[in-house]
């Protein structure tokens, strides 16, 4: 009968110790709601007191340069205009482009 009683009292301990978890649980829970609610209705105050103002800042055009490349120093450029390979021999005609606008075969 002893072992009977106890083994009720370690079950009656344990749901009731089950119990006072849960019931800390949803305090929480409900301190966390409470917590959430006043900071929305702190940050809604401040946006219509005017403490807190999102302002629509106009966007910044890019500037474009007319030559964006300007900066190479020589406009000499390569172009591989026939290139021709036949088992072993190549033949290569480059043309090459010039500052004042002209083309030279080399």
């Amino acid at each position: 009968m002893a072992a009977t009683y106890l083994n009720y009292a370690v079950r009656k301990k344990m749901v009731s110790q089950q119990l006072q978890d849960i019931s800390q649980l949803i305090d929480i829970g409900r301190q966390i709601k409470k917590l959430n609610l006043e900071k929305e209705d702190t940050i809604q105050k401040a946006i219509e007191e005017g403490h807190l103002v999102f302002k629509d800042t106009p966007k910044l055009f890019m500037k474009v340069d007319e030559h964006p490349f300007q900066h190479r120093t020589s406009s000499t450029y390569i172009f591989s205009t026939n290139t021709n390979i036949d088992c072993g021999e190549r033949e290569s005609r480059m043309k090459v482009a010039h500052d004042n606008g002209t083309l030279s075969e080399v």
